[in-house]
């Protein structure tokens, strides 16, 4: 018994081209974010009742916050395309 298999590759390549898209947006967004040296906050405080990290830091420790963000982030991010 033979039975026929259609294969959509334009839908199959739309969502890894979604994929991309979202990622290529999140690492901008972030990196972005991470580049600039006027945003420092990184407190979750106003927005939660979560407090897991001193507000007062150096700007070096928030330096170092901001480039282990963006190494996690590409990470992450290419990890969801794959």
């Amino acid at each position: 018994m033979h039975r026929e298999i259609n294969i959509d590759f334009n839908e199959i390549i739309e969502i890894v081209y979604t994929s991309i898209r979202r990622a290529s947006i999140f690492m901008g967004l972030g990196i972005n974010a991470a580049n600039n040296p006027n945003h420092t906050d990184y407190s979750l405080t106003h927005d939660t009742s979560l407090c897991f990290v001193s507000d007062d830091v150096s700007p070096e420790e928030v330096s170092e916050f901001k480039e282990n963000f963006k190494h996690w982030l590409i990470g992450n991010n290419l990890r969801s395309v794959t």
